[in-house]
């Protein structure tokens, strides 16, 4: 009787650790999900941060030219 305990027992534990494994898989694809979306939209991101710093620099650039034109103007 007590070795028909302990395998019912063990039967129970056996149950609650594959419902546990189960449990932990789906949290971890879960996870898995939520860090690929994260690392989508920091790759955006990133190529806006991008864009941006190309068009800071074309406006500098373009800037420069209009104070030299601007202080040719004034020379003149």
């Amino acid at each position: 009787k007590l070795m028909l305990e302990n395998c019912q027992d063990i039967s129970l534990w056996v149950g609650r650790a594959k419902q546990d494994c189960k449990s932990k898989d789906a949290q971890i694809k879960s996870m898995e999900e939520t860090i690929q979306s994260l690392e989508a939209k920091n790759k955006a991101k990133d190529l806006l941060t991008m864009n941006l710093q190309d068009k800071i620099k074309e406006l500098e650039s373009q800037l420069l030219v209009e104070r030299k034109i601007a202080r040719q103007h004034v020379d003149n």
